[in-house]
């Protein structure tokens, strides 16, 4: 039978494999040599990945063919070119002593089933140990590089180079950039100043001219790592042969002092810094809901700008400059800004029709409902005042806690006529001392019972008291506090928020519409029918029982 052939060439983006031949040359070369023996190619199969680990994609499609019959032998430039790791290596091995591969032919050598599989064990083991010492021998020799006081990276922090004539010793091994350097070191001038946060670093950059490899701008994230970079006063990080992370001192030439570094961090860690862009906060999203699917509501910033030269609006969040004349916005002299948030359904329960609302629209809504339930400082006081005058015992489960009373004390008087009856000689020691034990722990259980309805009692008054508080000045709060969040003054106030295409519904809590009720008939009483007695003092008075027949209810 006619053995069909695949040619395997690969070669690697790391530094083991620099010297090896091209792909082109290997299957040059293997071309060659398989017109000399004969050997006929049914597939060339290419690719550029390192062995040091299993995985790669086209040589595990070419040992897939292999096993479904569509070929039965291997073309490669050596067998480090199949495998540098155990694992591959041994699929090899597997598959030639099964028969599945027939014939491995490489530039030197060639081997079959029949043939002692010990030499490409022997061959394939020393592919997987060069690769091995060689990272051993990378990291030794990084860490020696540290250890030297030169920073060992590949990539260098922006404003530094490798120096490419670095292998003559008497040369310092990293050099300044001489483009970026002299930027860099302006933009650490400016963040010690105080008066810039990350954000206006990076548009800082971007009209210095400091652009990466590729000619873009740096993003914000490269200016956070940037500025907590100790690098830049003289020093790096880097493992030593333990493992563990130590600071070693650069011989590169810093950008800044030590005590500029610190002053930044604590700079950057200021309130009165902003050192991220685009943070906005949306007080609403935790409590709404979508009024189409009930779903969960998103909120977005839409932050423009009309051009001072062309008129033309466009969105200042991602962009630096006008898109239609390109005037930057730092040199624009008060452009009109049209600062705008909105609500809409964050459509996780899929497809859903509504669109969204302005937050101007949702807040013009709370405090118009706000007012709707507030209620005057006199009734505030009035409803304060009977409140706490008022014994809730006489409103809140007044037969149990009689009943707990009246219990309380039986017991108590068996209790007693336990120790007449032991006095008399009438019980045991062991017989009084069970019955004591028992009556004492229905006592106690009974005891627990009553305190737990006195708190019952004190939740109840300072829950009216909450809502009288939350009629009588939420709106105020609401318009004027900044230190309390608004999603929680609105929480207080309503039980749903649901919103929807330019929509915002209102459910206010029922105690508080009761709550407004008493003060309008108090307002109504004391004002208009203006009685000689202070209805303060009419607590028996029964057309007029706020508390008793209202609130509490």
């Amino acid at each position: 039978m006619t053995i069909k052939y695949i040619l395997y060439a690969r070669k690697s983006s790391e530094s083991e494999d620099r010297q090896m031949a091209s792909l082109e040359d290997q299957v040059s070369e293997m071309e060659r040599v398989a017109k000399i023996n004969n050997i006929t190619v049914g597939e060339v199969i290419t690719e550029s990945k390192s062995a040091k680990e299993p995985g790669r994609p086209k040589f595990n499609l070419m040992l897939k063919k292999i096993e479904n019959g569509e070929a039965q032998g291997i073309l490669c430039w050596k067998l480090n070119r199949l495998a540098r790791n155990p694992v591959d290596g041994g699929q090899i091995s597997w598959l030639l002593q099964r028969n599945i591969i027939q014939h491995i032919q490489t530039y030197s050598k060639e081997y079959r089933p029949s043939d002692n599989v010990l030499m490409m064990q022997v061959e394939f083991g020393m592919a997987n140990q060069f690769v091995n010492d060689l990272s051993i021998d990378v990291k030794r020799g990084m860490r020696r590089k540290a250890e030297r006081g030169w920073y060992p990276n590949t990539k260098q922090p922006i404003g530094y180079l490798h120096n490419p004539l670095r292998n003559n010793s008497n040369l310092e091994e990293i050099t300044i950039d001489e483009i970026r350097f002299p930027i860099i070191k302006k933009l650490w001038a400016l963040i010690l100043t105080g008066n810039y946060s990350v954000a206006d670093i990076k548009r800082e950059s971007a009209t210095m001219g400091l652009l990466n490899n590729n000619g873009k701008v740096y993003s914000i994230n490269t200016f956070h790592n940037l500025f907590a970079n100790k690098f830049y006063y003289g020093y790096f990080d880097w493992k030593d042969e333990n493992g563990d992370v130590k600071t070693y001192k650069g011989k590169h030439k810093p950008m800044i002092t030590d005590s500029e570094f610190i002053k930044v961090q604590k700079l950057l860690k200021s309130k009165s810094v902003n050192t991220r862009e685009n943070i906005v906060y949306f007080p609403y999203k935790s409590i709404a809901r979508c009024k189409g699917c009930n779903g969960k509501v998103t909120a977005e910033r839409k932050y423009q700008l009309r051009c001072v030269n062309c008129k033309t609006k466009f969105s200042a969040i991602t962009k630096e400059k006008c898109p239609k004349c390109s005037l930057l916005i730092s040199e624009m002299k008060k452009p009109i800004e049209l600062h705008k948030i909105y609500y809409h359904c964050s459509r996780r329960n899929g497809k859903c029709s509504e669109g969204s609302v302005e937050l101007k629209a949702i807040e013009s809504e709370i405090l118009k409902e706000m007012n709707k339930i507030k209620i005057s400082e006199e009734a505030y006081n009035f409803l304060i005042d009977e409140l706490g005058a008022v014994n809730l015992d006489n409103h809140l489960d007044i037969d149990v806690q009689a009943q707990i009373k009246k219990r309380i004390s039986e017991l108590n008087n068996r209790l007693s006529g336990l120790v007449d009856m032991r006095a008399d000689g009438e019980l045991s020691v062991d017989e009084y001392n069970l019955k004591k034990a028992d009556l004492n722990k229905m006592i106690s259980m009974l005891k627990n019972k009553e305190h737990l309805y006195n708190q019952k009692n004190t939740m109840y008054q300072n829950l009216v008291k909450k809502y009288c508080k939350t009629a009588f000045n939420a709106a105020n709060t609401f318009e004027l506090s900044k230190k309390i969040p608004k999603n929680k003054i609105v929480s207080n106030f309503c039980s749903n928020l649901i919103l929807g295409t330019k929509y915002v519904d209102i459910s206010t809590k029922k105690a508080l519409i009761t709550i407004k009720d008493c003060a309008n008939s108090y307002d109504c009483q004391n004002g208009l029918f203006e009685p000689e007695k202070s209805l303060t003092k009419h607590n028996q008075n029964g057309d007029f029982d706020p508390l008793s027949s209202v609130v509490l209810t």
